[in-house]
């Protein structure tokens, strides 16, 4: 049996394990049972089990009606758990509240709280809200706390809020039906990074209503629909993130934020909200991101923006809504990749310079497709379809450009005739009402993309030298290149990462041909690097080559590195041998890695002679992938006429501490013949002296 221990070799280790269990105020956690009926439990009211309960205990509520108003206020780390969430009741007698919970670590599940002041008012953290029917109160919850989490409850017919924060931090509330309040979730003052998601939020006056700071919020993946006024309010609540929500039928916006700088609004599906679709006001919502959004028949503009300088829309499916994008007083924003289609007005800009408007398809807009009103100067307008609008566009500046140049183009307009992509500029487009030209109009929509080069790479077109690399080894990491567009690329910088850390420097192919491919190399060194990596490859990773598409230049592989390994073993050929036999010792080394020197020791243990012995202990030289085993033959004697164990040992040790680097044991045993004299030990261990000592290690 192998030992891999990597204590130093002769010196016994011990492992001490003591647990300490430190209780203040408490005994042995138990159960405790409520029951109405006299009787029939350990306590009859909710209150009197608290009261006695402990850190740790569990409360057990059997069916019933309880009219109280229950306070935890005496431990912390107690469960309060109900027996059917229908028919275990705690009614507040229309005053005061069901659960005033002001203890961390508290767990309350399967009620019915109704008729109180609040359904739960926690001021504690790190509790769990779960499984509870609370309706009929003022407000439902009500948190002052931390960390707390309220799950999978059904909030319903409260006359104030569902779930009300203040002054409060990293909640979260996930899974929960939330209907017919006056507001579903309402964030009052001073509320950071709290997370609503998965939840079920309809029939309320407002959703989810943030009166005022709540950055850092998490909205995902809820259902947020028929709410009477707003879908979602968040007033100042920057770096917020709402994402994969379902907002429909509101009556009136269905996003509305204000002061919502570096917040991110992507991938909700937005639907005939009676007010905006997505509404960012206010002061100071720089630097947002509105993607990859179905914004659909609202009764007010698709997407509103104020003051959201450096901000992106993008991505996003903006249809039948009453107006499409609307601009005010945001520069150096990008509108990309749009499309939006069957309003009063496609885009409309005021007060709105700098901003670069691209790639859009802006289509049966009934008033104009693009509209750029006072202040709305040197914006950048090219490869865009403007297609069958009313006006396809308007503009009050004279320094906005409609093209980017002779190679790059303009834009395409259904309603111009014009020869290739892009026209040759003895076509252009006129733009009213002062004559402003795209010079370079497309003959196509999307024409832009024909001769277009496409740079793309795979994960399988990462390939590494050494797959099972060892830490130290030099790896050339490579990375085939396609162009798989109508253009060729030139001069294509390709950049290598380990996670976040860029891999040597730029590599650059000079030329891909239309169809072609290019492999570049980097070489990797692994010292230090021992574990699991992810690999990233970036083709053109600055944007400098306009592409067909930008959303195929990276790719990453997984590749792990494994420590070098030094090891030995140490057997026998058998058991158990008897006098006359031959003993066959293998000792068999191997070193996965780097050249490196070691010891080598090899030693023999008889424990009832009290007999031990270093048979070897020797300066090595181990080569990278060393592998090689020694072959020992030891005859064995007439040691006496008494049996024994005795165990070969071997190991190899750092040439400078002594340190095990790895050592394995093989034990055997010795059985006399029948006619076997006896001897003293002495002579035993000077026998089996002489026959070990009389070997060599040979391969």
């Amino acid at each position: 049996m192998r030992d891999k221990s990597k204590a130093k070799f002769g010196v016994a280790a011990f492992v001490v394990l003591s647990t300490v269990l430190a209780f203040t105020g408490c005994v042995s956690a138990k159960t405790i049972t409520v029951d109405d009926n006299p009787g029939m439990a350990d306590y009859e009211h909710i209150q009197d089990a608290v009261d006695a309960a402990v850190p740790g205990d569990i409360i057990y509520v059997y069916e019933g009606l309880y009219i109280e108003h229950v306070v935890i206020d005496k431990c912390d780390s107690i469960q309060l758990i109900g027996d059917d969430r229908e028919n275990v009741v705690i009614d507040g007698g229309w005053s005061g509240t069901c659960i005033t919970i002001k203890k961390d670590n508290i767990t309350v599940a399967n009620f019915t709280m109704q008729n109180g002041e609040n359904g739960i008012y926690i001021t504690a953290d790190n509790c769990l809200v779960a499984n509870n029917t609370i309706n009929f109160n003022d407000d439902g919850i009500v948190l002052f706390g931390d960390k707390n989490r309220i799950v999978n409850n059904k909030i319903a017919s409260n006359s104030g809020s569902g779930i009300y924060l203040s002054g409060c931090d990293y909640n979260e509330m996930m899974d929960n039906e939330i209907m017919d309040n006056s507001n579903g979730i309402y964030l009052d003052w001073f509320n950071f990074h709290n997370e609503i998601t998965h939840n079920d939020i309809t029939s309320n006056i407002n959703g989810i209503y943030c009166n005022a700071y709540c950055d850092g919020s998490k909205i995902a993946n809820n259902n947020v629909t028929d709410n009477s006024n707003y879908g979602i309010y968040l007033h100042w609540c920057a770096g917020s993130q709402i994402t994969n929500n379902n907002i429909r039928g509101n009556g009136n916006i269905g996003i509305s934020l204000s002061g919502a700088q570096s917040s991110e609004i992507t991938n909700n599906k937005v639907i005939s909200n009676s007010g905006d679709g997505i509404r960012l006001s206010g002061d100071n919502n720089r630097n947002s991101k509105i993607t990859n959004n179905e914004i659909i028949s609202n009764k007010g503009y698709g997407v509103y923006l104020y003051d959201g300088e450096g901000s992106e829309i993008a991505n996003n499916n903006i249809d039948s809504n009453k107006d499409g994008i609307y601009l005010g007083s945001s520069g150096s924003s990008k509108i990309t990749e749009n499309t939006v289609n069957g309003s009063n007005n496609g885009l409309y800009l005021t007060n709105s310079p700098n901003n670069r408007i691209t790639d859009n398809n802006v289509t049966y807009n009934k008033n104009y497709g693009i509209y750029l009103k006072s202040g709305s100067s040197l914006n950048d307008i090219y490869h865009n379809c403007f297609i069958d609008n009313g006006k396809q566009a308007e503009e009050f500046e004279s320094s906005n450009t409609f093209d980017n140049g002779s190679k790059i183009g303009g834009n395409y307009w259904s309603d111009h005739v014009c020869t290739g992509n892009p026209s040759n500029g003895s076509q252009p487009y006129i733009i009213p009402p002062y004559g402003h030209k795209d010079r370079y109009p497309f003959e196509h929509c999307k024409g832009w993309l024909i001769e277009l080069p496409d740079l793309m790479l795979l994960p399988s077109d990462i390939s590494f030298a050494s797959e099972s690399p060892i830490e130290g080894e030099l790896v050339t990491i490579n990375a085939a290149i396609h162009n798989i567009g109508g253009g060729n690329a030139s001069d294509v910088a390709v950049r290598f990462f380990d996670g976040a850390d860029q891999i040597g420097s730029d590599q650059v192919i000079g030329f891909i041909d239309i169809g072609g491919e290019a492999t570049v190399s980097v070489a990797w060194n692994t010292t230090g690097e021992a574990g699991d990596h992810v690999i990233t490859v970036k083709v053109d990773p600055d944007n400098e080559i306009e592409e067909r598409s930008e959303t195929n230049n990276e790719a990453s592989k997984e590749i792990t590195v494994s420590e070098p390994t030094t090891e030995i073993e140490v057997t026998t050929d058998r058991e158990t041998y008897y006098p006359a036999d031959t003993m066959q010792v293998k000792i068999c080394i191997k070193n996965i890695g780097p050249s490196r020197s070691v010891m080598l020791g090899w030693w023999l243990t008889v424990p009832k002679l009290g007999y031990a012995s270093v048979m070897a202990y020797a300066p090595m030289t181990l080569s990278e992938d060393y592998e090689e085993c020694f072959d020992i033959p030891i005859s064995v004697g007439y040691w006496g006429a008494s049996g024994f164990g005795a165990v070969w040992g071997a190991g190899l040790f750092n040439t400078s501490t002594g340190e095990i680097i790895d050592y394995d044991t093989s034990g055997w045993n010795y059985m006399p013949g029948a006619t076997a004299e006896e001897k003293i030990p002495s002579e035993i261990e000077e026998e089996i002296k002489k026959a070990v000592e009389s070997v060599e290690l040979k391969k």
